[in-house]
This record gives structure tokens, sequence and C-alpha cells, in this order.
């Protein structure tokens, strides 16, 4: 069965985020903003929105400072606490 050609929308792209599969059509040209997009920003220049990326690694470190490491202060109780014997007793048949 022939194939009718095509462009290939997602090629895999080294940018500072790491390697990333990146739809290379992801992009708008616009006369009055120039070009835009997640995938064209990626492809183009490495990286996304450089500045927001920093402040949402910012603010996940002063929610880290804040509240702490989650995983070392758990608050659940141990499984050894729901055990058969003070757990609810089935209904009589």
């Amino acid at each position: 069965m022939p194939h009718a050609p095509r462009k290939l929308a997602f090629v895999v792209a080294s940018t500072d985020h790491g390697t990333m599969i990146v739809n290379r059509f992801d992009q708008h040209h616009d006369e009055n903003h120039g070009s835009y997009g997640v995938g064209f920003q990626l492809l183009e220049t490495g990286c996304y929105d450089a500045s927001e990326v920093g402040l949402a690694l910012q603010l996940l470190d002063l929610r880290r400072q804040h509240y702490g490491d989650a995983r070392s202060r758990s608050t659940a109780a141990p499984m050894s606490a729901f055990t058969p014997s003070n757990g609810p007793k089935p209904a009589a048949a």
C-alpha cells in the first residue's frame, strides 16, 4: 500500500529541561507578535520561558522550606494500628 508523504511532527530534542519529545508544529505565526508556542520556544531557544520556570522552581523551594519534607513527617497511622482485633465486628448471619 503506498504511503502519502508527510512531515514528521514529533522530534526528540535536547533542552535545558532534559530530553523531550516536542511537536515541531506546536507554533503559531502572527504578523503582530511573531512566532510563539511551546514547541517553537523549545526548538528555537532550548528552553521554555526560563523566567516562568525559574519562578515555579522558587515557589517549590519556598513551599519545601515552609512545610518541610512531607516524606519525613507522615501523619498517617501505621498499618499495624489496623488489625482485625480492633476493627469492626462482622454482622451476625
